[in-house]
C-alpha cells in the first residue's frame, strides 16, 4: 500500500477480517507508545491512554527498537528497517476518522 492510504484506519476498519495489511507511513507521522501499567497518582484520576511520543521526523524521539535488521540491496545500498512493538498512531478528527468526530477516537494498538 502506498503512503497515500491511511493504513491505521484500514486496519481498524478491517479488524474483523483475516487479513494482514502492509503499508508505508508518511514521514511526518507521529506514533504513541503504550501507556504501560496503570498508576494511581496521589490525587487519583483516570489512567493514561498513551505513553511517550515517537515522531518519525525526529530521530531523537525514537526509543530503542524492538527489532532491527540490516540488508544490502543492489539498488539502494544498505537498508536498516526498525520496528517497535506496542505503538499506535496518533489519530485526529479529520480525513477518514471524520465520521468519528463526535465519538472518542479508538486506540489502534494491537
Amino acid at each position: 500500500m502506498d503512503s497515500g492510504y491511511d493504513v491505521a484506519f484500514l486496519a481498524h476498519a478491517f479488524a474483523d477480517l483475516p487479513i494482514v495489511l502492509v503499508g508505508r507511513l508518511r514521514s511526518e507521522r507521529v506514533m504513541l507508545r503504550d501507556a504501560g501499567p496503570a498508576r494511581c497518582g496521589p490525587k487519583g484520576g483516570r489512567p493514561r491512554k498513551h505513553g511517550g511520543v515517537l515522531s518519525f521526523a525526529r530521530p531523537d524521539s525514537w526509543h530503542e527498537p524492538d527489532v532491527t535488521t540490516v540488508t544490502d540491496t543492489t539498488r539502494y545500498g544498505k537498508a536498516e528497517p526498525m520496528a517497535w512493538d506496542r505503538i499506535h498512531a496518533r489519530l485526529t478528527h479529520r480525513g477518514p476518522w471524520l465520521d468519528l468526530a463526535k465519538e472518542e477516537l479508538p486506540c489502534t494498538a494491537p
